[in-house]
């Protein structure tokens, strides 16, 4: 599933709009999805990694530019179990839009997602920023849970003592294809490489549910952080 989205031009923080049927009916559709059971069994746990590229550092004010999505289904990814939506950044000499997302890419992304679990690298930052537009744009808040792959790879590979754990690191370490700058399918998918490794290594360890996995990721960023 691929959104061209070119020209198109949705501006953050504007006033609230009627949303075109189809859009409405798929987020009347995504709400009424169940939540996955925390103690759900891993292996029958749909996750999809997302990876969100930008415009600009600060989640907070950031361009979403484009978006990558793959789904993690009995443990393995499926080759058109996928979603993507891009734009393109205007001239430099041009100041960027909020967000170039159109509420028809978004309520598609969400119908991709449902109510699964999101895996992302820095989740928090990939969290702000779609939460940040979604919010704006369809008046959506996210309840799906988010899971960190930074501290849980350093807890799943703790012998590799990376001197910086980013991702490219990661998979290099691990012997997978360097990212593609500006290609955020690409990057999702080499991502979800690296969590299938990861959900390997965790399976291994009796890691067993969602909800273990989740907690192995919080209990390793609260000892990076010194948080008790």
């Amino acid at each position: 599933m691929s959104f061209p989205l070119n020209g198109i031009l949705v501006h953050l923080f504007r006033a609230s709009r009627d949303l075109p049927t189809p859009v409405a009916q798929a987020l009347d559709a995504w709400r009424a999805l169940p939540t996955p059971a925390a103690d759900t069994p891993l292996e029958r746990t749909r996750l999809v990694v997302l990876n969100v590229e930008t415009v600009g550092f600060d989640a907070r004010r950031a361009v979403l530019r484009a978006l990558g999505a793959v789904a993690i289904e009995d443990g393995r990814t499926i080759s058109k179990n996928v979603f993507a939506a891009a734009l393109s950044v205007p001239p430099h000499d041009e100041a960027p839009p909020a967000s170039d997302m159109p509420a028809e890419a978004l309520g598609a992304l969400l119908g991709f997602i449902g109510k699964a679990p999101i895996v992302a690298f820095h989740a928090a930052v990939a969290q702000t920023v779609l939460e940040r537009v979604l919010r704006a744009e369809l008046g959506v808040t996210l309840t799906n849970p988010w899971i960190d792959l930074a501290p849980l790879a350093r807890a799943l590979a703790p012998q590799a003592q990376l001197p910086y754990p980013g991702l490219d690191n990661w998979l290099r370490h691990f012997g997978l294809p360097a990212l593609v700058r500006d290609h955020a399918l690409d990057d999702a998918r080499v991502t979800a490489e690296l969590f299938q490794i990861l959900l390997q290594r965790a399976t291994a360890r009796g890691v067993a549910s969602l909800a273990q996995l989740s907690a192995v990721a919080r209990t390793q960023q609260r000892t990076a952080t010194g948080v008790g």
